[in-house]
C-alpha cells in the first residue's frame, strides 16, 4: 500500500511539473486552435526580414554570376514574403508550393497569380527536378517583380507589365 502512495505521489508530481513546463493553465486548451502562419515554405525563409534591401538589384547579379537558381529562390520567397507582408495573403505553416497558388488565385488579381504560377514553374523545375531556365527566362520575371512590387508599395498594381 506505502508504495501504491509514493508511485501515485511520484505520478501526480510529475503532472503537476509537466504542466507548469508547458505553460499549461486550469481552463485553457493545452493547444493553440489559431492557425500558424508561414514564416516559410518548401523550406525557404519568407519573412520580410530574411530578404535583402534590393531584391531585383539582388536576383540581377546572382544571374550574372550564374547561380540560376539561387535567383528564382529569391525571387519566390520574396514574392510570397510580399505577399503575406504587404497584402496580408494568409498562407499557413506546411503549405506548398501548389498550396501557396491556390490561395493567391482565390485572394488576389488573376495577373499576380499568371504571374507567381509562372515564377513558381521554374522554381519547382530547378529546385526538384534540376532544370535550370535560361538567365533570358528570369530577367523577365524580375522585371515583372519590379511592377509587382515596387519599393513603399500598399496594394498590388492593376494590369501586368
Amino acid at each position: 500500500v506505502l508504495l501504491w502512495v509514493v508511485v501515485l505521489a511520484v505520478v501526480g508530481w510529475l503532472v503537476y511539473q509537466w504542466r507548469h513546463l508547458i505553460g499549461f493553465k486550469v481552463g485553457s486548451k493545452p493547444f493553440s486552435s489559431a492557425p500558424r502562419l508561414a514564416t516559410t515554405v518548401a523550406g525557404l525563409s519568407v519573412t520580410e526580414e530574411s530578404l535583402p534591401a534590393d531584391v531585383p538589384g539582388q536576383a540581377e547579379r546572382l544571374l550574372l554570376q550564374g547561380d540560376v537558381r539561387a535567383a528564382l529562390a529569391l525571387l519566390y520567397r520574396a514574392t510570397l514574403a510580399r505577399l503575406i507582408g504587404r497584402f496580408g495573403l494568409r498562407l499557413l505553416a506546411g503549405y506548398t508550393e501548389g498550396d501557396c497558388l491556390a490561395v493567391v488565385r482565390t485572394d488576389t488579381e488573376s495577373s499576380v497569380h499568371e504571374y507567381l504560377s509562372l515564377l513558381t514553374r521554374h522554381w519547382i523545375a530547378a529546385a526538384y527536378s534540376h532544370r535550370l531556365p535560361v538567365a533570358d527566362e528570369i530577367s523577365p520575371l524580375i522585371a515583372q517583380w519590379r511592377h509587382y512590387f515596387p519599393s513603399g508599395m500598399a496594394s498590388v498594381s492593376e494590369g501586368s507589365p
